[in-house]
């Protein structure tokens, strides 16, 4: 019987949450912080090695981090863009992973059952997973080892980290089909914020998220 792949995660969450005017990752829903929560689901869908970046003098998050062992890495100047936290993340990970996904962390109602779904899809051949929901594609994808070099080498592209996967072939790209409103909702204002918390919004108040 095979083995289960070695699963990482990097989880961004070096932004300056300026539009939000707060730490978003230490936001509470339910009495539990959003962080708490999302390093929950990664660990129910299998990932061992999930990885946290955040910006220097991040104290409390660092210190929740470590409450719930999960390796804090610091991005020296986040202030660079999205993909300088990519990089760092991916730089702290181990080297004999089969993949790992990169996840924003103000995306944090994406269910475990997604994540299960996109691992199940990333099989030999496979360059990188995407959830697919409602037609267009969601959060986070999971790439294939191949890719930690690829990431790691030569200047920041210009469009990030989706310019980087767009290089994949056709036929290497796995589209997953998800039922999954999580996976494209992004936490970035107080009116998200509000949305995310009324009784009738679909997303999933308590977790891990299945």
């Amino acid at each position: 019987m095979p083995s289960a792949p070695m699963i990482g995660a990097v989880i961004l969450a070096a932004g300056a949450g300026r539009r939000m005017g707060a730490c978003k990752p230490l936001l509470e829903i339910d009495g539990r912080t959003l962080i708490e929560r999302l390093v929950e689901t990664f660990r129910a869908a299998g990932v061992a090695e999930p990885r946290v970046v955040v910006a220097p003098g991040a104290d409390e998050l660092i210190r929740r981090l470590a409450g719930l062992r999960v390796p804090a890495v610091v991005n020296p100047d986040p202030s660079r863009g999205m993909f300088s936290s990519v990089r760092t993340g991916v730089a702290a990970l181990p080297a004999d992973l089969d993949g790992f996904f990169v996840h924003p962390a103000d995306i944090p109602f994406v269910r475990s059952e997604t994540l299960r779904r996109l691992i199940a899809a990333l099989t030999p051949g496979v360059a990188v997973a995407h959830p697919r929901v409602a037609g267009r594609r969601g959060h986070p994808p999971l790439l294939a080892a191949e890719w930690r070099p690829v990431l790691l080498r030569g200047a920041d592209p210009p469009d990030g980290l989706r310019g980087v996967l767009a290089a994949a072939p056709v036929g290497r790209v796995a589209e997953v089909p998800c039922d999954d409103e999580g996976a494209r909702f992004d936490l970035d204002t107080p009116v998200d914020w509000r949305a995310a918390q009324r009784p009738e919004s679909p997303l999933p108040r308590t977790g891990p998220a299945v």
